[in-house]
């Protein structure tokens, strides 16, 4: 870390303030979940999904596995339902989603917003 003062001696205030460090830790905690995806495999088809339940949070409508292999058939992508159902298990088992019975659907944990949120702003 490069550190600038006017003098020899570092005061308190030549420190950056914790936000520097913070967005740094974000950063590397990012890296981490993206290569835990990649090494997953199939991660075009995770990320594909961890879209998809993102927007429907976002219009506020929870959607199933239905719905995303109706996407999916749109996009180009060709998923069909066994094959979503298989993928949002391997993502429940690593924490990006939590599934429940029924009318409750599928959500995003944290882990699986700010992967969905990194995604969606680059634009995959």
């Amino acid at each position: 870390m490069l550190a600038v003062c006017e003098d020899d001696v570092i005061r308190f205030s030549d420190i950056p303030e914790a936000s520097f460090f913070q967005i740094k830790l974000l950063d590397r905690e990012d890296r981490k979940e993206e290569e835990e995806i990649e090494k997953l495999g199939n991660a075009e088809e995770l990320h594909f999904i961890l879209c998809a339940l993102y927007q429907g949070m976002l219009e506020n409508c929870l959607i199933g596995r239905k719905q995303i292999a109706q996407k999916a058939k749109e996009k180009g992508h060709p998923l069909k339902e066994p094959q979503i159902r298989q993928r949002m298990n391997i993502l429940e088992e690593h924490g990006y989603l939590v599934k429940s019975k029924g009318r409750a659907g599928t959500k995003l944990t944290k882990k699986g917003k700010r992967i969905a949120e990194k995604l969606m702003a680059n634009g995959s």
